[in-house]
């Protein structure tokens, strides 16, 4: 009657995976909701996206002209042995900028909110492929509980059959033995199941990163698709060169190097400086009107270290520039490898293996049930049933991050069936 039980329980195990059920409090939560709440409240995006609007202030500043009008008034008593009075003038001035600095501090600005912008975006994609991910590794350790649980309660039937068996004559003490140790292996693998799924809720939470949601657990059950990459890996390269937001973020940059030495070359050009003053003497009653125009000398200070800055800044980043595009390449082409290895692996499990390791126990419990193999042979079977299976599950994990760093190499999410 065990072992009848117990096939039964084997040869329908493949096939459907029920979820599990968990008395932890952990949220439930759909991915789409995952990655719009990560979007939203993640502290991540949320300082990408504060950088962004102070470099929107700081453009709106750029085009702000710098100086306002400086308006002046004096007076002051008059005295001659004739008569006494008071003098008075109104003075106004007007810096006016020259060498175009305000054009090219636009510039300047411009290129810098090009370039939070682009780090926005960056960070955006890098927490939404983070909440994929994690949703990801959550379904997979759920399945992995059932898996554990079930493979638990095998070989707890297992051990009751050889105790059974040995109580009746039937069985030997090692299958006992056999079977005690199978059972203890199932249990730690259970329990370490268990735990594991608990930190992939934990880490689900934190890669949303609401803090009034610190644990959350998938709604789905279905294990997660994968992308199909359609082009070769040269293209996949090209692509990630065109559309990694890190990348434009590290031109913009050298762009703003860029203008930033234009305009510190500007700044060696001096300002001109309009006046215009309206005196009234009280001594004679005379009024006067005095344009005025004054600009500095540049004798001794041209500006020399800010431009000296200027160029080093623009080196730098034309550096910065080249040592990320070589990065995103590198990126590119070994994210593309690992995906399309570690799909393969999974696709050789997907219906090859674990479908003949059915067969195999089906053929295996026939066996046994005519007395042809023994328990300890049978328990070769389930113990390759149960390891193939995590197995299986182990590269279902290693493709769910494979992909998480094929998102980020490509720049964009991905398309999936």
């Amino acid at each position: 009657m065990y072992f009848i039980v117990l096939g039964v329980t084997l040869l329908a195990w493949p096939q459907a995976i029920p979820p599990a059920q968990d008395a932890a409090a952990a949220q439930r939560i759909v991915l789409r909701d995952a990655v719009r709440l990560a979007l939203e409240h993640h502290p991540e995006v949320r300082t990408a996206d504060a950088d962004r609007r102070a470099a929107e202030a700081a453009l709106l500043e750029a085009k702000t002209y710098p100086f306002n009008p400086e308006l002046s008034v004096e007076t002051g008593p008059s005295r001659s042995p004739e008569r006494s009075g008071a003098d008075a003038s109104v003075s106004l001035r007007q810096t006016v900028e020259l060498g175009a600095k305000r054009s090219k501090r636009v510039a300047v600005a411009t290129a810098r909110l090009g370039a939070e912008t682009a780090r926005y975006s960056w960070s955006r994609l890098g927490v939404a492929v983070r909440v994929r991910k994690a949703y990801g590794l959550a379904i997979l350790a759920r399945h992995r509980v059932v898996s554990s649980r079930e493979a638990e309660a095998i070989s707890s039937e297992l051990k009751a059959a050889a105790e059974e068996r040995l109580r009746l004559g039937a069985g030997t003490l090692l299958e006992l033995n056999v079977a005690t140790a199978a059972a203890g292996r199932a249990r730690a693998e259970r329990l370490s199941s268990e735990l594991g799924l608990q930190e992939a809720q934990i880490a689900l939470g934190a890669a949303v990163g609401d803090p009034r949601r610190p644990e959350l657990e998938p709604v789905e059950d279905q294990l997660p698709r994968f992308a199909a990459i359609l082009e070769d890996e040269n293209a996949f390269v090209e692509r990630a060169l065109a559309a990694r937001p890190d990348l434009d973020a590290a031109k913009r940059e050298a762009e703003a190097a860029s203008a930033g030495l234009r305009f510190a070359d500007s700044v060696a050009v001096p300002d001109l400086t309009l006046g215009l003053t309206q005196g009234h003497e009280s001594q004679d009653e005379s009024r006067s009107t005095i344009f005025g125009v004054s600009i500095p000398l540049p004798l001794f200070n041209r500006n020399q270290g800010p431009r000296a800055a200027a160029r080093a800044a623009l080196y730098r980043s034309s550096a910065q520039e080249d040592a990320v595009r070589q990065a995103v390449a590198r990126d590119a082409r070994a994210a593309y490898r690992r995906y399309t290895l570690t799909r393969q692996a999974v696709e050789g499990f997907d219906q090859d293996v674990v479908g003949k390791l059915g067969e195999n126990l089906a053929l295996a419990l026939q066996s046994f049930q005519a007395g042809k193999i023994g328990l300890l042979e049978f328990n070769i079977v389930r113990r390759e049933l149960v390891e193939t299976r995590l197995a299986f599950l182990g590269a279902e994990r290693e493709l769910v991050e494979a992909q998480a760093a094929l998102e980020l190499a490509a720049g964009a999410p991905l398309e999936t069936p």
